[in-house]
């Protein structure tokens, strides 16, 4: 099932993938390794939050389960990007994590950014990881959060009409940001 489920996802076929998850999520007590029970409960939040219109309360559930059960730095970081992406979609005031460190952010920038991502991790559209790493990374570096958005806006390739518009303004904030003295 969780494998429909990320051809699902990564075919473009959201509400199918959100759908699929929110089955899964009732067995996650099949799945011994607390790492395999996280990446499934990132994939659902991100499935969720590509459904039209997006589901956010219910990804926030999600998020908050893996949050709540992260051992792995890497996942916890992503878990991070996540619910800073989950924010800014939502258009809710930034408030980063106090416990994620610069480190932590940039070994996520160094991972998305890398030819194979980590087995570990969620299977989600490609370009997802690079919006996370992204809004992570801006308070450290607005050129390399710009970079990193320019690669999700690429990969979002116009599909989603209201996604597309997001990640357009987010582009030109950054832009913007970068263009000040």
């Amino acid at each position: 099932m969780r494998d429909y489920a990320v051809a699902a996802a990564l075919s473009g076929h959201a509400d199918v993938a959100a759908d699929t998850y929110r089955r899964l999520v009732s067995l996650l007590d099949a799945w011994p390794d607390p790492r395999h029970v996280q990446r499934l409960y990132l994939e659902a939040a991100s499935a969720s939050l590509r459904r039209t219109p997006p589901a956010y309360d219910e990804a926030l559930g999600y998020l908050s389960a893996a949050e709540s059960q992260a051992r792995s730095t890497g996942l916890r970081a992503y878990a991070a990007g996540l619910h800073a992406l989950l924010r800014a979609r939502r258009g809710t005031p930034r408030s980063d994590p106090s416990w994620l460190d610069a480190p932590e952010v940039w070994r996520l920038v160094e991972l998305a950014r890398a030819e194979r991502l980590p087995s570990y991790w969620p299977r989600v559209p490609r370009h997802e990881v690079y919006a996370l790493a992204s809004l992570l990374v801006e308070r450290y570096s607005a050129t390399e959060a710009a970079e990193l958005w320019d690669l999700y806006s690429k990969g979002l390739d116009g599909a989603d009409p209201e996604l597309s518009s997001f990640a357009k303004a987010r582009q030109a904030r950054l832009a913007r940001a970068g263009a000040a003295p």
